[in-house]
């Protein structure tokens, strides 16, 4: 999600599956550094969710490194 709307939506079924046993995860670079204050932004640093930015200032920025397709574990 981004902003609170679904970001990515998998309509092309041609190349993930098209029974919903597959999704995606994205890994995220985050610029959370005030350069104001003589911080650095955390490029490369391994961050699980937007959520984890720790920044206290607004917007934060994120740039997606790579997609990987999954396989969801059995129901």
């Amino acid at each position: 999600y981004l902003n609170g709307e679904p970001y990515w939506i998998n309509r092309n079924k041609q190349y993930i599956s098209t029974d919903d046993t597959h999704g995606i995860r994205l890994t995220v670079e985050i610029a959370n550094g005030d350069p104001a204050k003589g911080n650095k932004n955390h490029w490369g640093h391994a961050v699980g969710r937007f959520e984890d930015n720790a920044a206290d200032k607004l917007p934060s920025y994120a740039y997606v490194d790579y997609v990987r397709v999954y396989r969801k574990n059995a129901k």
